[in-house]
């Protein structure tokens, strides 16, 4: 979804990392469903450190959003942060366990 993007004629670099369980990454043996968002924040945050990278700017997109949000929580280098289809709200309690019945149906279906 990402090419649709012009973010190239932004002229900033990009990192594009994809959450664990998504695009090509394989699902993190360390993730639960109570820590997920967290973890995939805390995960993130290690292949930005890896890089070397010190303050950067963080886009997410659906559940990347509470992703994103999660990230500048936790860093304090992360500076903007952009929510495309995505909210900065709690969700409802029935969406919440809605997302997590996907969430063990993608697992274990992938």
């Amino acid at each position: 979804m990402w090419q649709y993007l012009t973010l190239v004629e932004l002229g900033v670099h990009c990192l594009f990392i994809d959450l664990p369980g998504h695009g090509k990454s394989k699902f993190s043996i360390t993730e639960s469903p109570e820590s997920g968002i967290e973890q995939m924040a805390i995960e993130g945050i290690a292949v930005i450190e890896s890089l070397g990278i010190k303050k950067f700017d963080i886009l997410g997109h659906s559940m990347g959003g509470y992703v994103a949000l999660e990230v500048k929580r936790l860093k304090a280098q992360c500076g903007k942060v952009v929510l495309l289809n995505s909210n900065y709200w709690t969700d409802p309690p029935a969406k919440v366990l809605d997302r997590k019945r996907i969430a063990k149906l993608v697992k274990s279906s992938k």
